[in-house]
């Protein structure tokens, strides 16, 4: 699956089916930003459309695992000579460029967790889970029908569930406390996105 995939019409289709999600996430983390390590919140109507998306950089966080080599298998599309990137595609544009969607002017900035006061680096998954969606999260309680899709890109193996459970549970337990409907939460990686599993049960 790709970003390549999207119809140009996919911001009138929710982002509860896992396709189509996995395809924006695709979008809209690069594989720069995956291998520095970067959290992506994608807010969404109360319908589960597109509306904006947010990114924080976790540089500082992943700077002890580095990007993977030698994988000329899985080019970016900007290095292959066939695959533009959406923003210069005609029908497949980035969010941001649309003129139809026109965002909040913050929800396109690039966020550092390492700016913000009170931040003890090194973080474990909740507590760097919680540092990120705090802002986040209290800007949706202003719109209560938003809802959320939340992704991790990381550096390091496709799948590494001793991390990416735990990132997946912490979330979820996070956005159930403050009441925000969490559409899904997905990993990132070089070569692959996907859904972990939870680590922990959630109590209905």
């Amino acid at each position: 699956m790709s970003y390549l995939d999207l119809a140009p019409s996919w911001t009138d289709r929710p982002l509860t089916d896992p396709a189509l999600a996995t395809d924006v996430i695709d979008l809209m983390l690069t594989h720069g930003q995956r291998s520095r390590g970067t959290f992506a919140a994608i807010l969404c109507d109360p319908t589960a459309r597109f509306r904006a998306v947010i990114t924080i950089d976790l540089r500082t966080e992943f700077a002890n695992h580095p990007p993977p080599q030698n994988t000329p298998n899985h080019r970016r599309p900007q290095d292959a000579p066939n695959h533009r990137r959406p923003q210069d595609a005609s029908n497949h544009r980035r969010p941001q460029d649309a003129s139809n969607l026109r965002p909040p002017q913050d929800a396109l900035n690039h966020h550092t967790l390492q700016d913000a006061p009170n931040l003890s680096p090194p973080l474990d998954a909740p507590d760097l889970c919680a540092t990120a969606l705090h802002p986040i999260v209290a800007a949706l309680r202003t719109d209560p029908a938003s809802t959320l899709l939340l992704a991790l890109g990381r550096p390091g193996p496709p799948t590494s569930p001793a991390i990416d459970n735990e990132w997946s549970t912490a979330a979820t337990h996070l956005c159930r406390a403050a009441q925000v409907p969490l559409l899904g939460f997905y990993i990132a990686t070089h070569t692959h996105i996907y859904q972990p599993e939870l680590a922990q049960p959630i109590a209905a």
